[in-house]
């Protein structure tokens, strides 16, 4: 900030370091985010459907 550069900060309170509880609305925010600076205007209306986290998913995230 004091050398007045631009950054964009999500926070998720709660959640860890691999957001597993919070994937879906991550991944929505960084999905909009993305739409935003690439120019192509505001987001579509609709939402990418939740993650299922079992034990493979969790296996792959972690190994």
């Amino acid at each position: 900030m004091a050398a007045n550069k631009h950054f964009d900060l999500l926070i998720v309170p709660g959640a860890e370091h691999a957001f597993i509880d919070h994937l879906s609305y991550v991944r929505t925010r960084c999905w909009d985010f993305l739409v935003r600076e690439l120019g192509l205007g505001e987001p579509p209306s609709y939402r990418p459907a939740p993650i299922e986290i079992g034990p493979e998913l969790l296996g792959e995230l972690f190994a």
